[in-house]
């Protein structure tokens, strides 16, 4: 039997240890200590066990979106001059304003729905994120599905096939895409009111994605807990949120640019321009759903300490003095 066939244990996802040497590297404590290497550790574990699911997710989901975007919404931007005002707005002065002014009122309109339609095809790739979430939650135990369910009793083995990780994720996806929105919105007030309040709110409602995914919570209860978790864990969400917003937002993207660079360098143009486009997409949603997966490893660690915080809150419909 090879090594990916052999389910993995609690202990080495850092879940349950002797209390002996729990409260040795905890300093005492035992309770909700881990350390980050752990979490990197686990989550390329999690990440190389599921890695078949996910691509196939990518290849159902993300694939038909970047298609739809390379070949239909962009190509119409291009016929209709969106893409030369994109392109004006990086000048300065005169030259911006006069590139501006061109345009009349319909023509800013179909702009906007263009951003619109990019934004909400974007946000579809959602469910690829959820799901691998939830396949992590799966197998550390975190996983919330109510037990009288029948979800819960194909689920009962803690491996989650492919049908019942995708039907997990699409019933999910609307709560999710709501406490995004929401989140999203947030973020966009803050950095309109002042950049620093915008950072610090991304920095807060990091983990409300995971809190949908695994606690069931949505809305302003997933960002409550996300504060929760940032809250109880400070430093551990900081260098999280850090190397979330570099992985995702930088090195990723310096990836993608430079590979289609390479593809530009042979002349391909054309459809084989788009098919390259779609690749990469693709490629770049495999490497958004590894920080996905790491985000879920560390919220699933976290999840045993803010359990105690949840309930005496009354969020769930009860509360425990």
């Amino acid at each position: 039997m090879s090594e990916d066939n052999i389910p993995e244990t609690d202990n080495e996802f850092g879940g349950e240890q002797s209390e002996a040497e729990e409260q040795t590297r905890s300093g005492g404590t035992g309770e909700g200590f881990f350390t980050f290497s752990e979490v990197i550790r686990d989550s390329w574990k999690c990440y190389r066990y599921g890695f078949a699911k996910l691509l196939l997710l990518v290849l159902i989901v993300t694939l038909p979106i970047a298609i739809i975007q390379v070949f239909i919404v962009d190509m119409n931007m291009n016929s209709s001059g969106i893409s030369q005002l994109i392109s004006g707005l990086g000048n300065s002065g005169a030259e911006m304003a006069e590139s501006v002014s061109d345009y009349s009122g319909s023509f800013w309109s179909r702009l906007f729905l263009y951003y619109g339609i990019t934004a909400f095809l974007t946000s579809i790739s959602f469910i690829t994120e959820a799901a691998a979430v939830i396949m992590v939650g799966s197998r550390m135990g975190t996983l919330h599905i109510p037990e009288d369910s029948i979800q819960h009793q194909r689920a009962a083995n803690g491996d989650l096939p492919f049908q019942l990780l995708f039907e997990l994720a699409f019933k999910s996806f609307p709560k999710l895409w709501l406490t995004m929105f929401l989140v999203i919105l947030f973020e966009l007030l803050g950095f309109f009111l002042c950049i620093l309040p915008g950072i610090f709110l991304f920095f807060v409602f990091i983990f409300s994605a995971y809190c949908v995914e695994l606690t069931g919570l949505w809305g302003r209860k997933a960002m409550f807990v996300s504060s929760l978790c940032t809250r109880r864990f400070p430093k551990a969400s900081l260098l999280f949120a850090l190397l979330n917003f570099v992985l995702s937002e930088i090195v990723l993207s310096l990836i993608i640019s430079g590979l289609a660079s390479l593809a530009a360098l042979t002349g391909v143009s054309g459809i084989g321009a788009g098919v390259v486009e779609v690749v990469l997409i693709c490629l770049k949603q495999l490497g958004v759903l590894y920080i996905a997966t790491s985000g879920a490893v560390l919220f699933s660690k976290m999840l045993p300490s803010i359990e105690p915080m949840i309930a005496n809150s009354g969020i769930r419909g009860g509360r425990t003095d």
